[in-house]
């Protein structure tokens, strides 16, 4: 065992802890124990695996805190711990409410950049990206006898140069520090105020009464449109009758003959000008008495 260099036991439903002998391996450099079920949680042995450089222990069942021992390993490039919902800061520096202090949202040596970044979980928030932070800042953090300080072991801290560390940590191991919800949702805060869920803003989300105003609003604009087409088609149908329809209709009320009784009225019109028209354009004009003399039988057959 003692030339392993790669460990990968993941999807085996393995339980149980997280065997500490594991990081006094001296060549390991990847361990993969993803998708099972272990429980207990990460040794602080793991910083004497001085060639480790990829921890991946996601969707397990792991509790407590990552030890700031993690920060050690030199060639260390990747730690993912990611749905293991019992893993938090949560430990001896926790409050009465149980939310961990500003200080020990994140071990000593790792810190928040100052841009979100969306998480790519399908989760729909963005929330900081977790940087590690310069040799000597870590080392002045780190350096305390607390239980997440390492004491005289801080100088052993990798430098942020040489360890270009990833760590995947759910957004609930930090209490969702400046985490917030993507354009088009919402925040719903669940279980105690513990856990964060962004829903998509929907029409529920709007006041009361918006959605019955915009359905009233869409009524009225659809019967205006219809009374407006309406109006169209009844001056079309009116205006664009065709020849041998409008002679009908003058026929059949010529057949009636004159009004019997009744009063009469007598229509006399004048075109200014006539004649000096016709002289002018006489097509023309003859086309414009045929339309006046149209106006005048429509208005007597409408009235007759």
């Amino acid at each position: 065992m003692q030339y392993l260099k790669s460990l990968q036991l993941n999807d085996n439903q393995l339980t149980g802890p997280v065997d500490e002998n594991l990081w006094y391996l001296p060549q390991l450099s990847v361990l993969d124990l993803s998708h099972n079920r272990l429980t207990g949680t990460i040794s602080k042995a793991v910083g004497l695996a001085f060639g480790l450089e990829e921890v991946i222990l996601d969707n397990n069942q792991l509790t407590g805190s990552l030890p700031a021992e993690l920060g050690i390993p030199k060639d260390l490039k990747l730690v993912d711990v990611r749905n293991n919902s019992a893993l938090s800061c949560h430990g001896e520096g926790s409050n009465a409410s149980g939310a961990c202090d500003a200080g020990q949202l994140l071990p000593c040596f790792l810190m928040f950049s100052s841009a979100d970044v969306p998480r790519t979980d399908g989760s729909d928030m963005s929330c900081p990206a977790i940087l590690r932070r310069p040799r000597q800042e870590a080392e002045q953090l780190c350096s305390g006898n607390g239980p997440n300080q390492l004491g005289d072991q801080a100088t052993n801290l990798a430098d942020e140069a040489e360890a270009q560390q990833r760590f995947e940590l759910d957004p609930t191991y930090y209490g969702y520090y400046n985490c917030q919800c993507l354009g088009g949702y919402r925040e719903v805060w669940e279980r105690n105020h513990t856990v964060l869920t962004c829903v998509k803003s929907e029409e529920k989300d709007k006041p009361a009464w918006v959605v019955p105003a915009v359905s009233v609003a869409a009524v009225a604009a659809v019967m205006l449109l219809a009374a407006a087409a309406l109006l169209v088609w009844l001056r079309m149908t009116v205006q664009l009758r065709p020849r041998w329809q409008r002679e009908k209709e003058l026929n059949e009320n010529r057949k009636k003959g004159m009004p019997s009784g009744g009063p009469a009225t007598i229509v006399v019109t004048d075109v200014e000008s006539y004649s000096d028209l016709m002289q002018v354009n006489a097509p023309l004009t003859t086309k414009a008495m045929g339309i006046h003399n149209a106006i005048l039988r429509k208005a007597v057959a409408a009235h007759a």
